[in-house]
């Protein structure tokens, strides 16, 4: 039992660890924006299959919060979920500086507004859904197009200049040093996926589960 448990969260930091890798190198390749979410998709696709059995291939704090909140996974195992998950996504921000020197990782902060917040906040509400809806409802149990519908939605997402995941973001704001990081700009990351999250993720849940039987969680 512990060592599934090991396992779980070495899954965790390798696959948080990997997408942090490749945001961070994409970030200095010099392609489209939809160039990029199209990578970032293609690399998730495989994690996902990869680390589904392990650990539920989460790779993202959001995601762990949502099943805590969700009674999907206990506070404490979804502690555990997110330290790996930031462990691993620094890891990978110091590799993509380590891979790309004497460029530089490239720092993500900028002012949070409501036109550059807006697309992070609707991805996310929409990268949840994704994920209780393909992976974790009852009603689609067993299905084999979770890891293209979730893969699909952070493609398109990252595509239109959603982040998504606080960890990959935290990652790369590590590597790019703590300088580069100001507090009144903070990362639309962090801001916009905090306000999904805690502010109306499960009143929202509670309201498409009354409206629609079918999400069986």
């Amino acid at each position: 039992m512990e060592q599934s448990k090991h396992a779980a969260l070495i899954m965790e930091a390798l696959g948080t660890g990997m997408l942090t890798t490749t945001v961070g190198l994409l970030g200095k390749s010099g392609l489209s924006a939809g160039a990029n979410g199209l990578a970032v998709a293609a690399v998730l696709l495989p994690l996902i299959y990869a680390g589904a059995r392990v650990s539920g291939a989460n790779y993202n704090p959001m995601v762990s919060f949502a099943l805590v909140l969700l009674g999907k996974m206990t506070p404490s195992q979804g502690m555990t979920y997110v330290v790996a998950q930031l462990l691993g996504a620094v890891g990978g921000g110091f590799l993509t500086k380590a891979l790309i020197l004497p460029a530089g990782v490239i720092d993500p902060s900028f002012d949070l507004t409501p036109a550059s917040g807006l697309p992070d906040v609707l991805f996310s509400f929409a990268l949840i859904l994704t994920v209780l809806q393909t992976a974790v409802s009852k009603a689609q149990s067993r299905n084999s197009f979770f890891g293209l519908a979730i893969s699909s939605v952070v493609g398109v997402g990252a595509a239109l200049g959603a982040g998504m995941n606080p960890a990959v973001a935290g990652g790369l704001f590590a590597a790019a040093g703590h300088a580069k990081v100001r507090l009144r700009e903070g990362g639309r990351e962090g801001g916009s996926n905090l306000l999904v999250a805690v502010s109306f993720f499960k009143a929202s849940i509670r309201m498409f589960k009354k409206a629609l039987p079918s999400l069986s969680f």
